[in-house]
């Protein structure tokens, strides 16, 4: 059995010649996964979704997380939770930083916060990006988000949210999205691959 997460319309040939040369059975995380994986000739595909803890990721006070973490009481706090990997990003980073520039512009108190390693080797310059657009932001602890970031501050950093931003070109699920909205945090996102469902 092979999880396989698909955010690709069609299946990439790689992903497809893996499957074949492994005789793997595929899990898809989404249905639109299996679809994709059944459109390319895999008759036997299953179905595990991402799921998530609702002891820990539940709404919090909103003005209490953000004390807690040191955020803006008065901000209108835009989040990102995203991988910082490729250039350009499939995370479409330099599409949302140009969206927020706009909304800034009207929208002062407006705060880009970033769940993110903000400089990567394999990744985008983003401090570069919002200097460069003006961008009011933040992000978190790059040393401790290296060590790992646990479960419960994740919570608490999505309930400081007032929305969270992932217009992602493609999710093999997008747990991030999920979480959030188990914390009763709205989302915007991309009207493609997992996420539509999710």
């Amino acid at each position: 059995l092979a999880w396989t997460p698909i955010d690709h319309d069609p299946l990439i040939p790689r992903t497809h010649n893996w499957l074949v040369e492994s005789k793997a059975l595929p899990v898809a995380m989404s249905r639109f996964g299996e679809r994709i994986m059944k459109e390319a000739g895999h008759e036997t595909v299953f179905y595990v979704p991402h799921g998530f803890d609702r002891e820990i990721f539940k709404p919090a006070d909103r003005r209490e997380v953000r004390a807690a973490l040191g955020m803006p009481l008065d901000a209108f706090v835009v989040g990102m939770v995203a991988a910082n990997l490729g250039s350009p990003s499939r995370k479409s980073f330099s599409q949302a930083f140009t969206a927020f520039a706009a909304f800034q512009k009207n929208h002062p108190e407006a705060l880009l916060y970033l769940h993110t390693k903000l400089e990567h080797p394999h990744g985008e310059d983003l401090p570069a990006m919002c200097k460069a657009l003006g961008i009011r932001a933040s992000s978190s602890d790059q040393y401790a988000l290296s060590l790992g970031t646990p479960a419960s501050v994740v919570s608490a950093l999505l309930s400081s949210f007032d929305v969270l931003l992932n217009p992602a070109m493609g999710e093999g699920f997008g747990i991030p999205l999920i979480e959030a909205q188990a914390c009763g945090t709205p989302c915007i996102t991309t009207d493609f691959s997992a996420m539509p469902e999710v």
